[in-house]
């Protein structure tokens, strides 16, 4: 998985500890033949909840400096 993504210039997906179980359990079922849908699903929730958390961090920073200098601030 982290080569492909790597390949195609995606960053790393995280597994965040809470979600290692669930991490596993979608690997087995692709595994099992079960098709690579429930894995690829898992994948898509794990990048989303990380691209989430990344934005709302820039968020907060943003929202910090102008808070402390009055000026605007760009991020795009």
């Amino acid at each position: 998985m982290n080569y492909v993504q790597k390949y195609h210039g995606q960053p790393l997906t995280v597994v965040y500890e809470q979600d290692k179980q669930d991490h596993f359990n979608a690997l087995e079922a692709a595994r099992n033949r079960e098709g690579v849908g429930i894995f690829r699903a898992f994948i898509y929730g794990r990048a989303e909840k990380y691209f989430k958390r990344e934005i709302e961090g820039l968020t907060r920073k943003q929202k910090e400096a102008r808070s402390k200098d009055g000026g605007m601030s760009f991020l795009f």
